[in-house]
């Protein structure tokens, strides 16, 4: 029996099928759109020279009856559908765009037919049935949409943030809830009382970001569920039909937790491939029909990718491309297209799994593996089935790429660039690969051969298609909490997130405060509690560099709001007997953070009340004169140097972290330690060791209460794990005992 591949060919491209006269006529009728003509001849081949069916051309009949399917539009039918949007559209408009392109057609016997899917792509495509809908539209006058409460680039944004704040690449964790159905049409022909049926339902992986998967119910039948890691997930029931007037459905619910994806990635840290490994060799070869490296894919690896080496920038420099390159448009069924990544280069347009193909073959073209992964996109709002790609880098290993989703509309390069290496939660992934045995195997020609997302059913060992039955999916999704806290905003505006660790522990009333300036919220509530901190703290966290904090908290009132709005929470919170009184204060920040703490230190008042600050390579300073002289501020730098010798003389506390960074025009965290070390009379001495985390501890100084912390590393990464390791430092903190 010929491949799947072959038999894709038949209907829809000039693809060799079988030898002989006969199959050159069924050949050319299909290609001249006489279908009738290659019906007929291949109805006679329904029954083979032994009696049995003749499996090739029963599926060569079915490709061309979802063809008719794909294309069921009569010219008035899709004038019907135009003057929805535009009322004085004529006939004549639609010979024009069909003439200039912008209309997806066929020729089928004889009669000019338009995709069922038109006139979503003319109105992508074409500039003026776009603006011709605009104008009926604000002719009509405004109308009352539903404001939109999720923001895809805002998501994305905060899945960086709480990446980059913390130490791991799996952030944001949502639990999701799917009930999906799949009911077969009413009177349908084939539903017969002691009628088999079997129906193949989509079931999440156990993969990576995804996880913890429960099922809740299925039936009808005994669910059969494929093993983990099947290439197309399936949930298996099988059900004889007892009645015949009842209705045949099936349906699944089940739950699973996905978080997103979002490993740091640097070039310079890309390692060459092992080309003897499995990953490598199964994931760069040809896979026809769908990935062949034919003379326009060669081609555009070779202009695309160079002499480049470094497998992430080839990566990126194809992905890229299909963003820049393949348009996104409303697509045919695959079952009925030859080969996808050929129709996405030659066309230039292209849904998801074409986007998607399209990458995939590029990229093992220029010998990085990928491969294909899809299932549904749960967004709150937009949601669908979907297909999306990965591919194979070390030290990282699997990364995930949508080509569909392509490059965001945000001046932010990460955001804008998100969706290579990165993956949001909102994703329900089913198929590891395409075009894979289902779990069972279904004998029947599948609704769609290629990819598993709709499920699949046939009675009695005849494949239903999707005209035949209709499918729906309900769901919910629920962020997991990542403390089993509750922050409550506190201060003007709520300026502060006050939040209360599991091991808070007040002394008679009397409460002790961390205030931790700039870091996730997230991160914060999961440092204090592996820290173990018996401290109310309070995260306030600002956009933008050291003056969004140095100028808020210039305001000389503000702190004093905020630790007052604090201890008013607490007092009526239950938790402590009312009022609640101020025990020790203690001050941190990472990065810009330090802001808030220069402004704060200038108030004598606050200055004798905090007990403690903590710098998480935070320090940095202007110049005071030419930067090539490296003298540092001395006003900007007086009330830190005030604090350092108060701690050296063991009246405060005071930890200070700081990375090798450099910066230009202004002191590093390095040269403000190098200062206040001086101040005090302290000495930096070589104390290499490993750790909190991933860092590498080089130096230490240290006098009365008074402690530097050196680190090697001088990148982006680096400075972030000073905030990746807050717990580190916060358990360092004195404690005074409940």
């Amino acid at each position: 029996m010929r491949t799947l591949a072959a038999l894709l060919w038949i209907a829809t491209s000039a693809g060799a099928w079988v030898a002989g006269a006969q199959a050159d006529d069924i050949q050319s009728a299909i290609e001249a759109g006489d279908f009738r003509h290659a019906e007929e001849r291949l109805r006679a081949k329904l029954s083979g020279p032994d009696g049995k069916p003749d499996r090739e051309a029963e599926v060569a009949l079915e490709i061309l009856r979802r063809i008719r399917l794909d294309f069921s539009l009569s010219a008035n039918e899709l004038l019907a559908k135009l003057r929805k949007s535009i009322p004085d559209v004529t006939p004549d408009d639609i010979d024009k765009w069909r003439q200039a392109g912008g209309l997806q057609f066929r020729t089928i016997d004889g009669e000019i037919r338009y995709f069922n899917r038109e006139p979503s792509n003319l109105y992508r495509f074409r500039d003026e049935a776009r603006q011709r809908r605009g104008r009926a539209r604000e002719a009509a006058g405004p109308t009352t949409r539903p404001a939109q409460t999720f923001v895809l680039t805002d998501h994305l944004a905060k899945v960086i943030e709480q990446a980059e704040s913390s130490n791991t690449a799996e952030v944001g964790p949502l639990r999701h809830r799917v009930r999906y159905k799949l009911k077969v049409n009413d009177g349908h022909p084939l539903v017969k009382t002691g009628a088999v049926v079997r129906c193949w339902l989509p079931y999440p992986q156990e993969y990576r970001r995804q996880t913890d998967v429960k099922l809740i119910a299925a039936g009808p039948g005994q669910p059969v569920i494929a093993p983990n890691g099947h290439p197309q997930r399936t949930l298996y029931l099988e059900h004889v039909i007892e009645d015949a007037s009842k209705p045949v459905e099936f349906a699944a619910e089940f739950e699973f937790t996905s978080r997103a994806y979002y490993p740091r990635l640097n070039a310079d840290k890309a390692q060459p491939y092992e080309q003897d490994g499995d990953a490598y060799r199964q994931n760069t070869i040809e896979r026809p029909p769908h990935i062949v490296f034919t003379p326009l894919v060669q081609r555009l690896v070779a202009e695309i990718v160079g002499d480049e080496t470094n497998p992430l920038v080839k990566a990126r420099r194809i992905y890229l491309w299909v963003c820049n390159n393949i348009r996104y448009c409303a697509e045919l069924e695959y079952s009925t297209i030859p080969n996808l990544s050929d129709k996405a280069l030659t066309t230039r347009k292209g849904d998801c799994g074409v986007q998607g193909m399209a990458f995939i073959t590029l990229c093992r073209a220029a010998g990085v593996p990928a491969r294909w992964q899809s299932g549904w996109e749960l967004r709150p709002v937009g949601w669908n089935m979907h297909d999306w790609a990965e591919f194979y880098v070390e030290p990282w290993g699997w990364l995930p790429a949508d080509p569909s989703f392509g490059l965001q509309d945000h001046a932010d390069p990460k955001v804008r660039e998100f969706y290579f290496g990165h993956m949001d939660a909102y994703r329900l992934i089913v198929n590891l690969d395409y075009a894979r045995e289902l779990h069972p195997p279904k004998n029947s020609f599948r609704s769609e051969p290629n990819d598993f997302q709709r499920g699949e059913i046939e009675i009695d060992g005849k494949n239903l298609y999707y005209d035949e039955w209709d499918w729906s999916l309900e769901f919910t999704s629920t962020p997991v909490e990542s403390a089993p806290l509750t922050t409550q905003p506190v201060g003007p505006d709520g300026i502060g997130k006050l939040f209360l660790p599991s091991t808070f522990a007040p002394r008679d009333g009397t409460i002790d405060l961390l205030i931790q300036f700039h870091a996730a919220t997230d991160l914060v509530v999961q440092s204090a509690e592996k820290a173990g901190l018996t401290a109310a703290v309070v995260s306030i966290n600002r956009p933008g560099l050291s003056k969004s904090y140095e100028e808020p908290f210039g305001d000389p009132n503000l702190l004093g709001d905020v630790i007052r709005s604090s201890l008013e929470s607490l007092s009526s919170s239950g938790r402590i007997e009312p009022p609640a009184k101020l025990g020790q204060l203690y001050l941190t920040s990472f990065s810009a953070g330090f802001g808030a703490l220069r402004a704060i230190l200038r108030v004598p008042d606050y200055f004798d009340q905090i007990d403690g600050i903590v710098l998480a390579d935070s320090l940095y300073c202007g110049y005071d004169g030419p930067a090539e002289d490296h003298k540092l501020d001395d006003i900007k730098m007086a009330d830190f140097r005030r604090f350092a010798r108060e701690a050296a003389a063991a009246r405060k506390y005071m930890l200070i972290t700081h990375s090798a960074q450099n910066p230009p025009g202004y002191a590093s965290t390095t040269e403000t330690a190098d200062e206040l070390i001086a101040v005090v009379g302290a000495k930096r001495t070589s104390d290499p060791a490993s750790g909190p985390g991933n860092m590498r501890r080089v130096t230490r100084a240290e006098l009365g209460n008074f402690h530097v912390l050196g680190f090697a590393g001088d990148e982006g990464a680096d400075h972030g794990e000073h905030v990746r390791n807050l717990a580190a430092w916060y358990a360092l903190l004195p404690r005074q005992q409940p």
